[in-house]
């Protein structure tokens, strides 16, 4: 495939459309040619037969250079304004050319232009060449401010020496991360105590710029949320949040993070039972401003997935119904667009919301629908839910056949994936007693029961907090006789 297919293939329906009319006003007709049958036809042997008809003797390989090269540069117009970097650079090469022509007036108000942006957007790179370029400038007479313009180096290397700094601590706490979302053993607390020691992590006035400070609560805010710290967690994103709403120039470039950061406080909020955190962080992805099409998607896939946690949490059934065909709807449309963690929250929202309604074939039509993403992407512990809810849909559809095979690879799953524990243990059982439906007598339930009761004075309920939820749900329900919907639907009550 040619550089102009695959871009094509990338571009929005908006940047196509300007796309196009750029074209036209090209006049480069063999180029528009190949754009507009690039429009109607996706196989490659049609559009080649069809540009070929239209220019007999054009060499359709060398048009596809001309139209990528024409898209790259349409592209490069429609977001120029976007990128501060590219502001930027294009000042620098506009600058180094009037000093060659010594326009050395020019080149100073261009110098102070250009260095508006690079500080208010803290491009510490550009800011170097743009000292640089003052070098130029003493060096040739025109400026004479060695003091100044020295303390402005110095002071721009620490800050970028000390900005970088943070991004390598983020870097290294990412890939600890990646390995295991909650700290089960001693050697990941060591891990993270060690990285948390670094003494540009003890406060926040360590950080010299907005960007290392960003990064700051970030790093902070993510142990405090793999070790389970709710409270410290919410604290942490909350001031990130607090800056990058101070800092409107910043925030358009981290808008992404505040989104989802954003999104991050419902969760907190929903475990913490604090209904006023919620409702903030859905105000501020509500109000934030979209600057494309991806921003878009993430806002409406973090608020459908914040409105989920929500209504659950005030109990509001119409909402929370409402919510669930929104969500579904969502990832038929833009599934391949969204962001593996945030579609895998959406998938088990989805998944849930169906369990917690009694709709077990949506559900079960639901994990056949998306299983390539739940196999591919999807988070270990969000992988574990989901097949928890398809087994508990199995049961209580009574799908006998389909039941003991998943059953056995579910359990092959939680081993292969260091699910060994007493929890895991109980849980195994639980589905092995229930997939069997041989409960004649209550007091394996309620052992059962006191089992899992027991569990968090061992700790054990911070790794687990979803699924221990739900098989506690799962136990009640058949103590109660009720399928695992309307035992939900007592509780609420």
């Amino acid at each position: 495939m040619s550089l102009a297919e695959n871009i094509f293939k990338t571009l929005s329906a908006d940047e196509l459309k300007k796309a196009e009319k750029t074209l036209a006003q090209s006049k480069q007709t063999q180029a528009e040619t190949l754009f507009t049958l690039f429009s109607k036809f996706e196989d490659a042997d049609t559009i080649e037969i069809r540009f070929k008809k239209a220019f007999p003797k054009a060499n359709i390989a060398v048009v596809k250079s001309q139209l990528g090269q024409l898209l790259l540069d349409e592209i490069y117009h429609q977001n120029v304004d976007n990128y501060a970097f590219a502001q930027v650079n294009e000042l620098l090469l506009q600058i180094h050319v009037f000093i060659k022509k010594s326009a050395f007036d020019i080149v100073k108000k261009l110098l102070e232009k250009a260095l508006k942006i690079a500080e208010e957007n803290e491009l510490f790179a550009q800011i170097a060449d743009l000292l640089d370029v003052k070098l130029t400038l003493l060096n040739a007479g025109v400026l004479d401010t060695h003091d100044e313009i020295r303390v402005a180096i110095l002071q721009n290397w620490q800050k970028k020496q000390n900005y970088i700094e943070y991004q390598i601590s983020l870097s290294a706490q990412n890939k600890l991360i990646a390995q295991n979302f909650t700290i089960k053993t001693e050697d990941l607390q060591k891990s993270h105590t060690d990285l948390l020691n670094n003494s540009l992590l003890e406060k926040p006035e360590a950080a010299l710029s907005i960007k290392a400070l960003l990064d700051y609560w970030i790093i902070k805010g993510q142990y405090h949320s793999v070790a389970n710290q709710y409270v410290e967690a919410a604290d942490c994103f909350e001031s990130f949040i607090k800056v990058l709403d101070q800092n409107p120039i910043l925030k358009k470039q981290r808008n992404l993070n505040y989104l989802s950061l954003c999104a991050q406080l419902v969760t907190y909020g929903y475990v913490l039972k604090n209904k006023s955190l919620m409702e903030t962080a859905i105000a501020n992805i509500e109000n934030s401003t979209k600057y494309s099409e991806i921003e878009e998607i993430a806002a409406q896939t973090f608020l459908i997935n914040s409105n989920m946690a929500y209504f659950d949490f005030t109990k509001d059934k119409s909402g929370l119904q409402k919510t669930l065909g929104e969500a579904y709807e969502l990832l038929k449309q833009y599934a391949p667009k969204i962001k593996p963690d945030v579609r895998s929250a959406i998938m088990l929202s989805c998944i849930s919301g169906y369990a917690e309604f009694g709709l077990y074939e949506k559900l079960l039509s639901a994990t056949r629908e998306f299983a390539t993403y739940i196999q591919a992407e999807a988070r270990i512990d969000t992988k574990v839910a989901i097949y928890f809810y398809e087994l508990i849909a199995q049961i209580e559809t009574g799908n006998e056949l389909m039941v003991n095979e998943t059953l056995q690879n579910f359990n092959r799953f939680l081993l292969r994936h260091e699910f060994k524990g007493e929890f895991e243990q109980i849980m195994i059982k639980f589905l092995k007693i229930a997939s069997a439906d041989s409960f004649k007598s209550k007091d394996e339930l309620i052992l059962l029961k006191n089992q899992l009761a027991e569990l968090p004075q061992k700790s054990l309920q911070n790794q687990n907090r979803v699924l221990y939820q739900i098989l506690i749900n799962m136990v009640e329900s058949r103590l109660a006789g009720k399928k695992f919907h309307e035992y939900l639907a007592t509780v609420e009550d």
